[in-house]
Parts: C-alpha cells; sequence; structure tokens
C-alpha cells in the first residue's frame, strides 16, 4: 500500500486497463483514459453514484466498509467485484491505500462470461436431452 492520494504522472496514468481510484466518501479523486472512455462522466470530484453503476459503487461502499484504520482491509475483505456497463461485463479489482482511498482495477470479462453462459446453456440443454431419452 501507498500513502497520499493518486495523482497524474503515476503508472496507472497510460494502464491499457480502466483504472478510477475514490476516496472513503465515494468522490473520485483519480480517473485515467481508458476509464474515461467506458465512464464518460467520471472525472475527480464527481460522486462515483453518479458516474459508475450501481454494482461498482456498492463494491466500493463495501470495501470502505470493511477497511480499519491505517487503510488495511480487514480480514475477509472482498474480492473482485462483477458486473456490467453496457454490454461488457468487468472485474473490478480494489487495491486500498493507506490514506484509505481506493483503487479500482477493471478488467474486460466478456469473452469469459459468454462463454460461461455458452457452457451453462450447453450443459442445460444436455441435461433435458438425457432426461427425454429416459421417458
Amino acid at each position: 500500500m501507498t500513502s497520499g492520494p493518486p495523482t497524474t504522472g503515476l503508472p496507472w496514468d497510460e494502464a491499457p486497463y480502466p483504472v478510477l481510484a475514490a476516496d472513503p466518501r465515494a468522490h473520485l479523486v483519480f480517473v485515467n483514459e481508458a476509464a474515461r472512455r467506458v465512464f464518460p462522466r467520471a472525472l475527480p470530484g464527481a460522486a462515483l453514484t453518479d458516474v459508475v453503476p450501481a454494482w461498482l459503487a456498492a463494491a466500493h461502499a463495501r470495501q470502505v466498509a470493511d477497511t480499519v484504520p491505517a487503510g488495511r482491509p480487514a480480514s475477509g475483505a472482498h474480492g473482485p467485484a462483477l458486473g456490467q456497463v453496457g454490454e461488457e461485463s468487468y472485474e473490478a479489482h480494489p487495491t486500498v491505500r493507506d490514506d484509505g482511498t481506493v483503487v479500482w482495477w477493471l478488467v474486460d470479462d466478456t469473452d469469459h462470461r459468454l462463454a460461461r453462459e455458452a457452457l451453462r446453456t450447453a450443459e442445460e440443454r444436455t441435461a433435458f436431452l438425457v432426461r427425454s431419452s429416459n421417458l
């Protein structure tokens, strides 16, 4: 973990993945270019609940609630949050900084979600065919 608020000029500025940082009050303090493409209204100072989907704002609230003083996640802290933005699926991985700011690293999970859905459909179809053939 590092201290101090995220600023420009840091490695995540040019990260190919969307990166957002929000303070414990759920106000954005950093948004990289990739995140601005996904969340066009996301600007430093904006309330997280006004610019990201409810699943990500709720994950931030849970993460902040489970963070003890000194910015360290409590035991049993949450893993990545999962949700959709339009047609795309994302995993949002939190990193808690010493000042309580949570940096969210978003990874596009769309292909994995579609593969899981196709597998689930194939399994359901197979189960139906097995049941039907036993009649």
